[in-house]
């Protein structure tokens, strides 16, 4: 799930950014992060070939050099001697009922939630009675923090380069993939507990909450939109 919500809003902020070489020098600084956060994550999972190694060789080893080119893709362009950084948008600046307050709201919670989940959240508790938590789920659980922090690195640039325009294209972002997320764990429901409503419908009521809360978001921007000069949202 967070997976495909940190890939996507990469993908969201590089195409939106296309046309900012600065924006980009900026974005490929802070998905370097992030990649060397994947690589690292590779790297403690280990080749089932050896001893406490998870991933079968032939995926490890390719998951090695994937990571390693893309550090190297993201290195190059960040080094050129000739790059342009995009200065720092100011954090107080245009806050209320946007896309940007609601984007600092979720970095912050973001932040929390990978050290709750690294330090105070027992993984058993997600799973139902009588399951028990194998090597590879509980590697699993560990890479989802460190997907979690993905998304906050994503959020981070956002918020603090982006600009309106890129803050409602994330927000609709995660608003679409939270809702197809929870679809996708449909199936599996059974096997989950009734911890924060994963086994139930309860979840759909926290995915509804979500999206009202980012459809609210987009529409108090528009409509504070002709009080901020140079302001475009998506549709244009």
């Amino acid at each position: 799930m967070n997976h495909n919500i940190s890939l996507i809003q990469f993908a969201v902020l590089t195409y939106h950014n296309k046309s900012s070489p600065a924006k980009i020098t900026r974005l490929s600084n802070i998905a370097l992060n992030g990649a060397i956060a994947l690589l690292v994550s590779v790297i403690f999972t280990g080749n089932a070939s050896y001893f406490g190694g998870i991933e079968r060789s032939w995926m490890h080893v390719s998951d090695m050099l994937t990571m390693i080119i893309l550090i190297a893709v993201l290195s190059a362009r960040v080094a050129k001697s000739d790059a342009e950084w995009a200065p720092k948008n100011p954090l107080g600046d245009d806050m209320g009922l946007n896309c940007k307050t609601l984007l600092l709201l979720l970095l912050i919670l973001t932040a929390i939630k990978v050290v709750v989940c690294t330090d105070f959240v027992d993984p058993m508790k997600m799973l139902a009675d009588g399951s028990e938590m194998t090597d590879v789920a509980n590697w699993m659980y560990k890479f989802t923090i460190v997907l979690i922090l993905e998304v906050f690195l994503a959020l981070l640039y956002a918020v603090l380069f982006d600009d309106d325009a890129g803050h409602e294209l994330v927000v609709f972002t995660i608003m679409i993939m939270t809702a197809v997320s929870a679809g996708l764990i449909y199936s599996v429901q059974k096997y989950l507990s009734s911890w924060m409503g994963l086994n139930s419908n309860a979840i759909w009521i926290q995915v509804g909450i979500l999206v009202l809360i980012c459809i609210g978001a987009i529409g108090g921007g528009r409509r504070g939109s002709s009080h901020r000069p140079g302001y475009a949202n998506v549709s244009n």
